[in-house]
């Protein structure tokens, strides 16, 4: 499979660059400079799993075959913990055998494996049927193994990715829930047992993640992005994408119909399987009725939080608003599974008890009016998901398999030959392999249009020694280009894959220097951006804006799909400024005078308590607007030198020579209040300088080194956390299993 435009490289950039992190530091690193002008690695913890499964298939089958095999194992992997799952759970072997299938041949799993290449969900998937595995072990065994496993997979699920392991907590709570309290008290497993699963989590999961609980109020999250715009598209709106294969139904709808579920995340396919099984009634009959009707019940309750901000009734009217140039059967059709729903709810329940019957009138009401997900956010880890369609597309669509399969187990039950039962298995296995066919479509398709990724490469052969120092601003709308700063040694200055990372002050400079020509070259300057990438053939890189850049900077070299610009007479990694504006705000407004402030050679330093007589100090900046010092005009500053950078520094340490006159240093890494500085082997202090980077004021005869200088509790936690999967695993291996006694 050839190289593609979407997520599956920029995973192994991110892999990669932590991988390269620690050569650099030689210890666990928390600081990149490669992305988004510099950024912590705090967060890269939490798809840590992710980032260890990329990497263990790179190294010895390189970074594009590599990432291909990653892929492809964690199908296998995942298909294997469907089976053992439904084993464990007192499934038959054919019913196991046909979990594992449908894993594989789940629109979710093909569409996040093969179609956007999302590798931290694929991951998730993967270990999400061995959590199950776990908790029925933990339920059912109640041994300190059985704790441990537990604590071990599912802390594989949060480092996996944190996000899903977050969504899936609802639901195994439930099923925990189910599985637990019908079992007699002398047979569940007692609170030590529970105790010791849950401290594993802490320590395995929780306590690793715990530095980026702190580095979240320094980064920009979705502060300049739509945030509710994004949590409401990405939303399942209606159950029409049940059916709606290829998106086919959906045809027509309005753009703002969320094409992410329309892409076969919620495709159901055999949605007639479960209409058959739940009006003949096999559901409410025997162990394997009952197991279906649970995972059925919790893949609606998941489909129910996948809703966002709505309610499942209002999805649906926001879908009918949509609808207005969809087939015209598109809208009844949507109202029709919105009644099959509050009829499948009726049959959920226990049958001809009245007291069930008013209960499903309760759910039923529940479920279509009050919106679920908004109940979770008054948790605070729950309030920065914008894309809640993955409580369904992840934990809700495992759900499902397992109850479809329990369904079909539950039939084939009254098949009383064996072959024969296999012989219909098979023919099923088929159908829904068929049925699901659109959606491998990508495995044989071309991403990238011709030679893209070739001259990609001769970019990158060029700017390995090309003259000027400094970064890449990539424009384009895939996602390839994070390679950048694995492949040519060029740190970028912006992406797009996880822009909310963006440190917060850097974050604000970059929005505002968008406002016009003149203030994005001075922008790209002082940042140390020296050249800019621009993808030709990206379909987000419109014709318009590659000609105004073509006329703001000359072509250095181009080829058929790829032009490099140079950005006139750029920074470098630092530079030295001589005149500087004082200020004591951060606001966008600040921002904004800083580049004009900037287009002069005026540095903005944020600081306090300077004499009017500072040397270079020209004015400052009182609520967005420039003010000269009294008596002095404001004119042309000195121009701004760039700073040499000696070699030899790191991820965390970067060594400027002296810069042979007094001023202002600044270093155009993204600010951080753990950025540190020593000039000639003295402390100085550090201040922000244009709110997105640190300065010294230097008197040019030494050099200045920064340092970033994490909290020492970052490295107990993380170092902690590793001893404790070491300790973990040697544990599952060594204790002998058998029924704990602990109660």
């Amino acid at each position: 499979m050839p190289v593609s435009d979407q997520e599956l490289l920029a995973n192994f950039a991110k892999a990669g660059d932590f991988f390269r992190g620690v050569e650099s530091v030689r210890g666990l690193p928390w600081w990149s400079p490669n992305f988004l002008q510099g950024s912590s690695l705090a967060m890269a913890w939490g798809y840590m799993f992710s980032n260890v499964v990329m990497l263990a298939t790179a190294l010895p089958f390189g970074f594009l075959a590599g990432s291909k095999v990653a892929v492809g194992l964690c199908l296998v992997a995942g298909a294997a913990g469907m089976y053992f799952f439904l084993r464990r759970w007192n499934a038959g072997g054919l019913v196991a055998w046909l979990g594992a299938a449908l894993f594989l041949l789940n629109p979710s799993v093909l569409t996040r494996a093969v179609g956007f290449e999302h590798f931290v969900v694929v991951v998730s998937l993967a270990v999400l049927p061995w959590v199950f595995w776990a908790l029925v072990g933990l339920v059912w065994e109640g041994t300190a193994r059985s704790a441990l496993v537990f604590g071990v997979c599912f802390s594989l699920l949060a480092l996996a990715y944190g996000k899903t392991g977050l969504m899936a907590l609802p639901v195994l709570g439930v099923f925990a829930a189910v599985e637990y309290f019908p079992r007699a008290r002398a047979e569940r497993p007692g609170w030590r047992i529970l105790a010791l699963a849950a401290g594993a989590v802490c320590v395995l999961a929780v306590l690793p993640n715990l530095p980026a609980l702190r580095e979240a109020g320094f980064v920009a999250m979705f502060e300049f992005g739509p945030f509710e715009g994004w949590q409401r598209a990405f939303s399942t709106k209606s159950a029409l994408s049940w059916l709606d294969r290829g998106g086919w139904l959906s045809e027509g709808m309005d753009s703002g119909f969320a094409p992410t579920t329309l892409n076969g995340g919620t495709y159901l396919g055999c949605t007639a399987v479960f209409a058959v099984a739940l009006l003949l009634g096999v559901l409410h009959g025997g162990e394997l009725g009952g197991k279906a009707r649970l995972l059925l019940a919790l893949a609606l309750g998941a489909f129910w939080l996948s809703f966002g901000p709505r309610s499942v009734l209002g999805g649906h009217f926001e879908f009918l608003r949509m609808s207005m140039g969809a087939a015209d059967f598109t809208p009844a059709v949507a109202w029709f599974l919105l009644v099959v729903q509050v009829w499948m709810i009726f049959r959920l329940v226990p049958q001809g008890s009245m007291p069930w019957r008013l209960a499903a009138v309760g759910f039923s009401l529940v479920y279509l009016l009050v919106p679920g997900f908004r109940l979770l956010e008054f948790l605070p880890i729950y309030r920065n998901i914008r894309a809640p369609f993955d409580f369904y597309q992840v934990t809700g669509s495992v759900c499902l398999i397992g109850a479809l399969v329990m369904a079909a187990g539950a039939w084939l039950e009254k098949v009383r030959w064996v072959l024969l039962r296999r012989g219909i298995a098979m023919v099923f296995v088929v159908l829904v392999a068929v049925d699901v066919a659109p959606y491998a479509r990508p495995f044989f398709q071309e991403r990238l249009g011709q030679g893209v990724w070739r001259d990609f490469l001769e970019v990158q052969e060029f700017l390995k020694t090309a003259p000027e120092p400094g970064r890449v601003y990539a424009f384009s709308g895939r996602y390839f280009y994070l390679m950048t700063p694995w492949l040519s040694g060029r740190p970028l200055a912006a992406e797009a894959f996880n822009s909310y990372l963006h440190q917060r002050g850097a974050a604000i400079l970059q929005a505002s220097a968008f406002l016009n020509d003149e203030r994005m070259a001075t922008y790209f300057r002082v940042a140390g951006v020296a050249y800019v990438l621009v993808d030709k053939t990206d379909p987000d890189t419109k014709p318009e804006m590659q000609a105004k850049l073509r006329g703001l900077f000359p072509v250095v070299f181009e080829n058929e799909n790829m032009a490099l610009l140079g950005v006139g007479n750029p920074l470098g990694y630092g530079f030295l400024a001589k005149d500087f504006l004082q200020t004591g705000t951060d606001s966008p407004e600040t921002a904004i005078a800083a580049i004009g402030g900037a287009e002069h050679n005026l540095a903005m330093i944020q600081t306090s308590g300077l004499a009017v007589d500072e040397p270079g100090l020209r004015g400052k900046i009182i609520e967005g607007r420039i003010a000269a010092s009294e008596g002095k005009v404001l004119d042309e500053g000195k121009a701004f030198a760039r700073a040499s950078r000696r070699e030899g520094g790191t991820y965390q340490r970067v060594d400027f020579e002296p810069t042979g006159e007094s001023g202002w240093l600044i270093f155009n890494e993204a600010w951080h209040p753990d950025w540190t500085a020593l000039e000639g082997g003295d402390s100085r202090e550090v201040h922000r300088a244009m709110l997105a980077f640190s300065a010294v004021q230097t008197t040019g005869q030494a050099g200045v080194t920064f340092e970033f200088r994490q909290p020492w509790w970052y490295n107990v936690c993380a170092w902690t956390s590793l001893a404790g999967w070491a300790a973990a695993l040697g544990l599952c291996v060594f204790i002998p299993r058998g029924r704990s006694s602990a109660t």
